[in-house]
């Protein structure tokens, strides 16, 4: 069984008539008029651009998804059903000496044209003390000069200023970590929460100086006299700890996704003997998708 185009009509009608033809026994041969995968209609027309909401970091960002406790991510997807996809790309143990290489690597001008906005949250490894064998420690100029990098490339590709956000490491709870890490039977972790607050008003003040949102997520949530709730290993966050994270962020996020329509109508809303009329663009019509 074929499916052919519309266009292709002339050549087919040819190939019938010809005495060859005939005396081939062929399967038969369906034209499908109606079907929207043979549309004449652009691709450009056809197809939904679906706006996007991207997240980019460590660890913290890759659990952005994790249903037991690191959903903050899912929250906000969750929040942006039929309006926008939130997109993760999170690196566990990445500092940003190292996310700055992958970083043209992941993102181009093609893949950031439907980008609403983007968050990059990076420190927590950078903030190691360089006596960690794990040798993930940045020096704080350096983190501040990588983080730099990262936003004038994320310019170059075409995102604009106010579609960027930085978002500080949270704190970190030494005793808590330290008892994760010794019931893993992994060696004591060398860092401590001084060294992260430093990070974390470097990393706003980058912000500042670029000419980008800061949210310093380190303050917001040492405010609370019980913060240490908000880290499940001391390290990562806990499920109070994704909440947090998702309430803090989202009015950042919703101001640039308030012009978001939700795409595609209600299913109550849609003709049911041609479905076409409503899911279909229409030349005659401007009114778009979403």
């Amino acid at each position: 069984m074929y499916k052919l185009r519309a266009h292709k009509l002339a050549t087919l009608f040819k190939l019938c008539s010809s005495p060859v033809f005939r005396k081939l026994q062929l399967y038969p041969v369906t034209l499908i008029y109606n079907n929207p995968l043979n549309s004449a209609t652009p691709m450009s027309e056809f197809n939904i651009l679906w706006p996007k909401v991207v997240l980019f970091g460590d660890s913290l960002t890759q659990n952005s998804f994790n249903v037991q406790d690191g959903f903050w991510g899912a929250l906000l997807a969750d929040r942006l059903q039929r309006k926008a996809d939130v997109i993760a790309r999170g690196f566990s143990g990445y500092n940003t000496r190292m996310s700055k290489v992958i970083l043209p690597r992941i993102f181009n001008s093609d893949n950031m044209k439907e980008v609403s906005c983007l968050v990059i949250c990076l420190g927590a490894n950078d903030a190691c003390e360089i006596a960690a064998t794990t040798r993930q420690h940045i020096p704080l100029e350096e983190y501040c000069e990588n983080l730099k990098e990262m936003i004038d490339y994320l310019k170059s590709i075409g995102l604009k200023l106010d579609q960027i956000i930085l978002m500080s490491p949270p704190p970190y709870d030494h005793e808590k970590y330290k008892a994760y890490c010794e019931d893993q039977g992994k060696e004591e972790p060398v860092r401590n929460n001084v060294t992260v607050k430093q990070y974390a008003e470097a990393c706003c003040q980058v912000a500042l100086t670029c000419g980008i949102e800061g949210i310093n997520l380190y303050a917001a949530m040492m405010q609370d006299v019980k913060w240490q709730r908000f880290l499940g290993d001391g390290l990562h966050f806990s499920s109070e700890g994704s909440s947090f994270v998702f309430k803090l962020l989202w009015p950042s996020i919703e101001k640039r996704v308030a012009h978001l329509q939700q795409i595609l109508p209600l299913w109550s809303d849609i003709n049911r003997e041609d479905p076409s009329i409503d899911l279909l663009p229409h030349k005659d019509s401007k009114v778009a998708d979403g």
